[in-house]
């Protein structure tokens, strides 16, 4: 019988980063985006970000949500 449940990937990895790292992180996709948070969070909601700074919004809301913020 075949199992088509999700299955495990042996291969997996786990990083570990502590809340300064993570903000440090947050901080250099800011400079990386060339915009400030709210310029790139209103670009967002008119569909005016490039590919690249969509990337950026996503990981800086990853990493928002990571420090609970």
């Amino acid at each position: 019988m075949d199992d088509t449940g999700p299955q495990e990937d042996p291969m997996a990895t786990v990083i570990s980063r502590s809340a300064e790292e993570l903000k440090q992180e947050r901080q250099h996709l800011l400079r990386r985006a060339g915009l400030s948070e709210h310029e790139l969070r209103d670009r967002a909601q008119t569909y005016q970000l490039t590919a690249e700074q969509m990337d950026i919004l996503d990981a800086i809301n990853n990493i928002d949500y990571l420090l609970n913020d």
